[in-house]
């Protein structure tokens, strides 16, 4: 993507550019993914993505996150994680080749420098910061607490946190299609785009950060790179936030794969059967080391594998994890946090329904992307012969774990609905509706669903809703944390 010339920095001359790179770059460091930009002439850019196309692992790894026009001939060229990795350190340890293209560009005029540490949402590029309206937190009565929400999805934490008081004060959602459904609940005030093209000093302060940073390098459905992934490597952006913005408390969520990664153990009451909760649980090495992080950042930190089994009717294993700040802990703390999961035992916690009780009437159920098209069931027949009766749900139980590619039919973790509501048998089974989704996840009947009549909008929902969390799961472990002395105290 290039960027128009007249929304940047056309106003500076190039020696005041430089500068205005360098002094950015040489800021306080709070952590986080690895950023930064390559100043560079316009006629170098082709033969720089070639040779880094050559030398990363990835073309996408190579391909810029954007290109912006900055006068003179020259361009800035915002890099990737692992780009960024290739431009890190002395130039002994660079590769060769980049080392020796670095010196030939300057024959084609300006020169070349990588910028660490510069973002995309640069004032320095006539980019506007995020803007957060400040009036809603004045509106009476004021908040029990603020919070932020960091690779919000659809915004689950704030629909579980909302309900105790909490006001959202920024959100961050990479991807467009979400961040439309988010706005279509709560409106575009505070939501903004990808964390790690924004600065700290322009988000506001708040209490309790909350994040569903990325599964995908953790879930036994990936490649299991972990850490070894860039997106692996995305809970940096918390620490960033964590010690820069210091807020009272943190609530996260993954997979629990995450658990297991590296060394991790998990033994349940009956071995192999995943509707067990677990009763011994190790964290493996790729855990160990994320919580150090968290807890280098100041905070007390514990964490736990809960079932939202116990709050909706599905099977959703999840790992919480729940940091308080050191500083502000004191007295029985020790004793606050030893015994905090204690309130999540599954006889503390309402009874849960069945897949029956979230379904829609059969009169309701319509729209474009319910129904198995005879194409479609004709391939589910031929995939599952011998098994059919497994590819179904029992409607008078709880539905497995709803994932984002439940509304792929070739998939073989995907159930189908084989009869209504009111026990009327189907000739062919029908997907769950968006609605029945959302129900399951736990989500009010106020957040809006795409309409039946909208294919694009729907497929991309039964994707958001699968990759969400569980508002009265969050909402649970979020009570129990306002309890804490962080919260209670001045």
């Amino acid at each position: 993507m290039l960027a128009s010339e007249e929304n940047l920095a056309t106003n500076f001359t190039l020696l005041e550019l430089r500068a205005a790179l360098q002094a950015r770059s040489e800021e306080v460091f709070h952590g986080g993914v690895v950023v930064g930009a390559v100043l560079l002439p316009m006629k170098a850019l082709q033969t720089l993505r070639r040779l880094l196309e050559k030398i990363l692992p990835t073309k996408e790894d190579a391909r810029p996150k954007e290109v912006d026009r900055v006068g003179f001939g020259m361009l800035l060229m915002h890099l990737r994680p692992k780009a960024c990795l290739a431009f890190e350190g002395s130039s002994s340890s660079m590769n060769e080749e980049l080392v020796a293209f670095m010196s030939s560009a300057e024959l084609l005029g300006g020169g070349i420098q990588y910028y660490s540490g510069v973002r995309r949402m640069d004032p320095i590029f006539h980019r506007t910061p995020p803007h957060f309206p400040t009036t809603s937190l004045h509106i009476s009565p004021p908040p029990r607490f603020t919070f932020a929400e960091v690779f919000a999805g659809i915004g689950g934490f704030r629909l579980g946190l909302e309900p105790l008081g909490g006001r959202c004060v920024f959100a961050s959602e990479i991807d467009p299609a979400a961040r439309a459904s988010y706005e279509g609940c709560f409106g575009p005030e505070f939501v903004h785009g990808d964390i790690c093209d924004m600065y700290t000093e322009h988000l506001p302060g708040f209490d309790l950060l909350t994040a569903g940073f990325p599964c995908q390098p953790f879930s036994t459905r990936g490649d299991q790179k972990g850490l070894a992934e860039p997106r692996g490597q995305l809970y940096l952006e918390l620490v960033r936030l964590l010690r820069a913005k210091c807020p009272r408390a943190f609530l996260f969520e993954n997979v629990p794969n995450l658990v297991l990664m590296e060394g991790g153990t998990i033994q349940r009451k009956e071995e192999h059967n995943r509707r067990s909760d677990a009763v011994s649980v190790t964290a493996g090495k790729t855990l160990e080391l994320i919580l150090g992080a968290f807890k280098d950042c100041g905070y007390c930190v514990t964490w736990k594998l809960l079932d939202a089994r116990h709050w909706l009717p599905q099977y959703r294993e999840r790992v919480y994890i729940v940091g308080f700040r050191s500083d502000l802990t004191q007295g029985t703390f020790s004793s606050f946090l030893d015994t905090f999961w204690d309130s999540f035992q599954p006889s503390s916690v309402q009874a849960a329904k069945t897949v029956r009780d979230i379904m829609e009437p059969k009169d309701k159920v319509h729209g474009v992307g319910v129904f198995l098209t005879e194409q479609q069931w004709k391939k589910v027949k031929e995939q599952s012969a011998n098994a059919l009766n497994q590819r179904m749900l029992t409607l008078d139980d709880k539905c497995p774990t709803l994932i984002s590619s439940y509304h792929n039919h070739t998939s073989l973790t995907t159930k189908f609905v084989s009869e209504e509501q009111d026990g009327t048998a189907r000739e062919i089974p029908r997907f769950l509706t968006p609605r029945e989704c959302a129900r399951l996840m736990g989500f009010p009947e106020s957040f809006p669903v795409p309409k039946p009549e909208d294919e694009v909008k729907r497929a991309q929902f039964y994707h958001q809703i699968g990759n969400a969390v569980c508002p009265p799961v969050i909402q649970s472990i979020a009570e129990r944390m306002l309890g804490a002395p962080c919260f209670t105290q001045s």
